[in-house]
C-alpha cells in the first residue's frame, strides 16, 4: 500500500475545505500525483507497434473505514435486539477479492453464492463450505456437484431445482450429507405499511422467478426425501432490495414464523431462518463537510424537496433487526444476507470531467465513465448523487445530466443534477455495490482501475484491462471448423 498511515477518526467520503476525500485521502491528489500512468504497446502492423499510456480514471475508489462502519452496523444491531445470525456477504453485490476479505477481517462470517465461480472465490478469500450458501434458481450440474463435494450449504429453488439435487447426489454417488434450505416464495402483506416499496426488477417475492410456493412444498420434499443423506435444516424468504421500512421486515418473521409451523406439522422441525438481506441505502445523500450554504445552494439547484419528496428515508439497520426481532422465533439461528448495505456506500466511481455541450437547451456534462461502469441509473432508472470534487465557491450550480461516451442514448449517470463544471475530476456517489459487479466491456471499452484505501494507505486492488485482454480471447484456444 501506498501513503501516510493515520489513526485519526475517518469518514468513508466526506468534503474537507472544498474538496472531496476518501478517508484521509484527497481524490484530486490521488489522481494527479499518486496514481501511475500503465504504458500499453500494442502491434499496429507487421513492423509497427503503438504506444501509449493509459488513462487513470474512470476508477472505483473504496473506502474500508466504510466497509468496517457497515458490519459493526449489523454486529451492533444483532446485539441490541438480541438475536442469534450469521451475517453472510451477498457476494453478487461487489465479488472483488480484496473487499471480501476485508469483510471476513470486519466480522462477516458467511458468503452468500449464486453462481459455482463465486464459491471458489469464497473458498479463496478463506472461507469454508460450511461458511458458504448457494442460492440461485438455475444452479447446474457441476454447481451442485461441487458444493455437495465441499460441504456447502444449498438452497432449494423449485421442484425441479430439488429433484436435480437428489439427481445429481444419486450420480456421484457421494455419501456426504447435504443440508438444505428450502425458498419459499413469501406471501405479499396485506397491511399498506408492511408492502414491498421497491422496483419490480429487485422485487424477489410477488410474481418473481425465485422460489416455489407453498402449495409445492409436498412435491419438493418428495424428491429431497428420495435421498436419505439429504436434509431439511431450514428455510429462507426474502422479499427483494432497496428496503426501506423496518413493518417488511417484521411481516417476513411473521411469514418465516407461519412457514414452520406447516412444516412441523410434516414432521419437519427446522432451526435455521434465512431471512435474506435487502435493506436499502441513502442513495440522495450529500458528503458531510460543505459550507451550509452551499449545501442549501445544492438542494435549491437541484430541487430535492419536490424532487425526491416520495423518497422513503431508509431506517438504520437497528431498527429492520428490531422489527424482525418481534417476529422471529427467539430460540432460531438467523441467517441475513446483506450486500448492498455492507458495500454500497462505500464506493464510489471518480470519473474526468471530458467537457460540456447543449443541445435544444439540455445542458451535458460528458465524463469518461459511462453506464459500462454504472448501470443502475440506465437498469433501474435508479438514483445517483454526482459531485465535483472540487468546490468552487465563485461558480453558481447549474442542473446538468451527467453523461459518459458509450454510444447510447441511455449512457447516463445522472439527470438533472446539480453541478460545477469546473472540476477536473466528478465523483459519482454510492458505487460500492452492483457497479463494478455489473460492469460491462461495451465499445469495446477496458473494466477499470480499483483502489482501496485504508487508513491513510491506498492499493490498486484491480487494474484496468489492457487491450490485449479484451482481444486475445478471440483467438487463444479457439478452433475453426471448415465445413
Amino acid at each position: 500500500m501506498a501513503g501516510v498511515s493515520s489513526n485519526d477518526k475517518i469518514s468513508p467520503f466526506s468534503f474537507r475545505n472544498g474538496s472531496l476525500y476518501c478517508e484521509n485521502i484527497e481524490i484530486d491528489k490521488l489522481f494527479d500525483d499518486s496514481i501511475p500512468n500503465d504504458r500499453q504497446w500494442v502491434p499496429a502492423g507487421p513492423f509497427a507497434v503503438y504506444t501509449f499510456d493509459d488513462p487513470i480514471t474512470p476508477a472505483y475508489v473504496y473506502s474500508a473505514a466504510g466497509i468496517k462502519q457497515n458490519v459493526k452496523s449489523y454486529v451492533d444491531g444483532l446485539r441490541h435486539a438480541n438475536l442469534n445470525a450469521k451475517i453472510g456477504y451477498a457476494i453478487k453485490a461487489n465479488p472483488n477479492i480484496w473487499l471480501v476479505e476485508k469483510m471476513k477481517e470486519s466480522g462477516v462470517g458467511m458468503i452468500i453464492a449464486v453462481s459455482g465461480y463465486e464459491v471458489l472465490l469464497a473458498l479463496k478469500a478463506g472461507f469454508t463450505g460450511e461458511d458458504i450458501l448457494l442460492n440461485g434458481n438455475g444452479k447446474q450440474p457441476w454447481e451442485i456437484k461441487m458444493a455437495i463435494d465441499l460441504g456447502v450449504l444449498l438452497n432449494v429453488d423449485s421442484v425441479f431445482d430439488a429433484q436435480q439435487i437428489a439427481r445429481v447426489h444419486q450420480d456421484i454417488e457421494s455419501s456426504n450429507e447435504v443440508k438444505v434450505l428450502l425458498r419459499i416464495r413469501p406471501v405479499p402483506a396485506k397491511d399498506e405499511e408492511s408492502k414491498l416499496k421497491t422496483h419490480e426488477y429487485v422485487n424477489t417475492a410477488e410474481n418473481s422467478k425465485f422460489g416455489f410456493e407453498f402449495s409445492e412444498l409436498d412435491q419438493v420434499l418428495a424428491a429431497l426425501n428420495s435421498r436419505e443423506k439429504i436434509k431439511v435444516v431450514g428455510v429462507h424468504c426474502h422479499f427483494g432490495s432497496c428496503l426501506t421500512n423496518p413493518k417488511v421486515y417484521e411481516w417476513l418473521g411473521t411469514t418465516v414464523t407461519d412457514i414452520t409451523t406447516e412444516l412441523d406439522k410434516r414432521g419437519i422441525a427446522v432451526k435455521i431462518f434465512n431471512v435474506g438481506g435487502g435493506v436499502g441505502i441513502d442513495y440522495h445523500n450529500i458528503p458531510k463537510g460543505l459550507p451550509k450554504q452551499v449545501e442549501e445552494e445544492i438542494k435549491t439547484v437541484g430541487n430535492f424537496t419536490e424532487r425526491f419528496k416520495d423518497i422513503e428515508p431508509v431506517s438504520s439497520i437497528s431498527d429492520f433487526l428490531l422489527a424482525l426481532a418481534k417476529t422471529i422465533p427467539k430460540d432460531c439461528e438467523l441467517i441475513l444476507e446483506p450486500g448492498r448495505s455492507l458495500i454500497g456506500n462505500a464506493g464510489i466511481l471518480v470519473c474526468k470531467n471530458l467537457g460540456t455541450k447543449v443541445s435544444y437547451g439540455k445542458k451535458f456534462l460528458v465524463v469518461d465513465g459511462s453506464m459500462n461502469e454504472v448501470i443502475r441509473p440506465c437498469l433501474y432508472g435508479s438514483h445517483h448523487q454526482v459531485f465535483p470534487t472540487k468546490i468552487n465557491v465563485t461558480e453558481k450550480w447549474t442542473t446538468y445530466d451527467v453523461v459518459g461516451p458509450v454510444c447510447e442514448s441511455a449512457d447516463f449517470l445522472a439527470k438533472n443534477v446539480p453541478m460545477q463544471t469546473s472540476s477536473t475530476y466528478m465523483a459519482v456517489m454510492d458505487c460500492g455495490a452492483y457497479c463494478s459487479s455489473m460492469a460491462s466491456r461495451y465499445n469495446m471499452r477496458p473494466q477499470v482501475t480499483e483502489i482501496l484505501v485504508d487508513d491513510g494507505l491506498w492499493r490498486k486492488i484491480r487494474r484496468r484491462d489492457t487491450f490485449e485482454e479484451c482481444y486475445l480471447k478471440y483467438y487463444d484456444d479457439v478452433k475453426r471448423y471448415d465445413n
